[in-house]
């Protein structure tokens, strides 16, 4: 429904990273494609003029892992910006956003077998996100779903989601 929502994969073999590499493969290269993206309107913003390769090596990651790196991280550490500043820049309408091909990434149920086959328990981070965009209606139509795929859990407890969320939550887990 173009919404992104993410698996997250507690007790993974992350030992598999031949098999892990092949899977994310797509995904990784849609974020590395952001990432640059997000670069060049810096660059052209006269912010600050650096490849990802040099953002990847300043920040102590080497290869694929600096996708791992959210840009408002780097940007504060390296631009002295505030969290909110970074944030701003990097939200549809700032100066420094950058969409994301979708379409790359694999869809949930993908992901909840991709954790399940290296032996690990899919859970469904901060899914409050999601129902602040797509509405409680929609998540109780989706979980049941990713629950008959394998979905184990849900993070009910997190940073951004409101007292009610995390109440609905709790009773959607019991």
């Amino acid at each position: 429904n173009g919404f992104t929502i993410h698996i997250l994969g507690y007790g993974v073999d992350y030992k598999q990273t031949e098999f892990l590499q092949s899977a994310l493969q797509l995904n990784n290269e849609a974020l590395a494609a952001k990432i640059v993206r997000a670069l060049d309107l810096y660059r052209q913003a006269g912010i600050m003029d650096i490849s990802l390769q040099e953002m990847n090596r300043m920040t102590g990651c080497l290869g694929k892992t600096g996708f791992i790196l959210w840009l408002r991280d780097f940007r504060i550490r390296l631009g002295g910006v505030t969290r909110n500043q970074a944030k701003q820049e990097t939200e549809k309408g700032g100066l420094a956003y950058a969409e994301c091909d979708n379409e790359k990434f694999m869809m949930p149920h993908q992901a909840i077998q991709l954790i399940k086959d290296i032996g690990g328990i899919p859970i469904w981070a901060h899914a409050g996100q999601f129902t602040a965009h797509a509405g409680y209606p929609a998540l109780l139509k989706l979980l049941p779903e990713l629950m008959d795929c394998g979905l184990k859990g849900m993070e009910v407890f997190h940073s951004t989601h409101s007292r009610l969320q995390t109440e609905l939550f709790c009773q959607l887990c019991r």
